[in-house]
Formats: structure tokens, C-alpha cells, sequence
């Protein structure tokens, strides 16, 4: 029987912010990206919903980039007791600290401006999450080796860069893992129109499905190795 792939859609979904795709793949789940829902009060209201499965059963997280609707949810679901690593780019990394302590600071500013004046129908007004939820994310964050494979989950490879390309030397692309008979998929993100990828010759196998999902490509690579 052939290794189910589920792609779910939390975020970025008819909006380009609060990007969350989570991918189960075997027994595995991973969750590509975890970012701030921005922008209109209905949308920013979707960050104090509950989160559509149980942190803890998340396995890894893997980041694209550090934009705060990338990045910006990882206090939340670390507060809500995912545990788990966070994979990323040393570049991700470095600006991902800035941005989430930055982000948690103003969360517990606005909380206490709204109890100070009483502008917040929540009593008391509290912070989506603080500075101390805000440190123990980045207390996961684990740096991607550049050029190579790394195997981060049993089924799951993540590739840091493709010599040659621009933009995939500053985003992860991942590969679901599966026999040679079935083949293996490739997951990547942002890749733009006219990138590599649109030309079948950076993996064995072809990629037969891509989306266009707002601004925003995304493609998924499912096809048999070469022999």
C-alpha cells in the first residue's frame, strides 16, 4: 500500500498571511511555517483560535523564511506544548529572534494598554503570548546544513540549497521519503514562476501538481525515481 501524503491548509488560505501548511507522511506530522495571522480585526482574531490539532502531536517544524506571518505563531504553540525542533536557515534564525521577542513585547504592550484604559472587553486583557514564550521558541530553532540532504523525521529530508539557483539558496525544500517503487515527494515554497523548479531536472521524477495559492506558488513533486 503506498505511503499516504496529507497536506492541510491552516493559514494563508484565501489570505497571504498565517501561513501553516502541516504535511503527515507515514506516522509523521510536520508543520511548514507557523505564522501570524495579520492585517483585518477578523483575521488577527483567528491567533486566539484553537489550534486545529494538539500541539504536542506535532513532530517538527520546518521554517521558509522569518517573516512574522511565517514565524510569528511559533510562542503560541510552544505556550499550547509543542516541544518539538524547529528547522531553518541561519539566516531564519538570526532574524527570527529579533522578530519574535519584538512581537512578544508588543503583545504584552497592547495588554497593558487596553487594561489601563479599559479598552478591551477581556478582563484582565491578556497578551497572545510573552516574552518568555517568545525565548523558549527560539530554544528549538535547529540551523539546516547548506547543501546537503538532512534526514529530520523518519520519511522527511529537508534540502537547505541547489547550487545554481538564487532563490533556493534562502529557502528549505523538502522531500517526503518513500520506497523506490512509490517514489518520493518534493515540497518546496515560494518559489516564484519562472524558478528551477518549474523545470523538471533538479529531482528524479516530474512534478505533476502545482497550485497557485494567492501571490504564492506552491508546488508538490510526486513521481518515480529514475531507474
Amino acid at each position: 500500500m503506498p505511503d499516504q501524503v496529507s497536506l492541510q491548509f491552516l493559514g494563508a488560505s484565501r489570505t497571504v498571511t498565517g501561513s501553516k501548511y502541516l504535511i503527515k507522511h507515514k506516522d509523521k506530522k510536520v508543520l511548514v511555517d507557523c505564522g501570524l495571522f495579520q492585517g483585518r480585526k477578523e483575521l488577527r482574531n483567528r491567533n486566539w483560535q484553537s489550534f486545529p490539532i494538539p500541539t504536542n502531536e506535532i513532530d517538527a517544524v520546518v521554517l521558509t523564511h522569518a517573516h512574522l506571518d511565517h514565524t510569528g505563531y511559533l510562542p503560541r504553540i510552544v505556550k499550547q506544548g509543542f516541544s518539538g525542533p524547529i528547522y531553518c536557515t541561519e539566516p531564519t534564525a538570526e532574524l527570527t529572534k529579533y522578530i519574535l521577542l519584538d512581537s512578544a513585547h508588543l503583545q504584552e504592550e497592547e495588554a497593558k494598554h487596553a487594561n489601563k484604559h479599559k479598552t478591551s472587553k477581556h478582563n484582565p486583557a491578556k497578551p497572545l503570548y510573552t516574552t518568555e514564550d517568545a525565548e523558549s521558541a527560539l530554544e528549538l530553532l535547529k540551523i539546516i546544513p547548506r547543501d546537503r540532504f538532512t534526514k529530520i523525521l523518519d520519511g522527511f529530508e529537508v534540502l537547505r540549497q541547489i547550487k545554481n539557483t538564487d532563490i533556493l539558496k534562502r529557502i528549505p525544500v523538502i522531500v517526503l521519503t518513500s520506497s523506490k517503487e512509490e517514489g518520493d515527494r518534493t515540497l518546496s515554497y515560494d518559489i516564484g514562476a519562472n524558478s528551477y523548479l518549474m523545470k523538471p531536472v533538479a529531482f528524479t521524477g516530474f512534478i505533476d501538481v502545482i497550485k497557485r495559492i494567492d501571490d504564492y506558488w506552491f508546488s508538490l513533486n510526486i513521481g518515480a525515481p529514475d531507474a
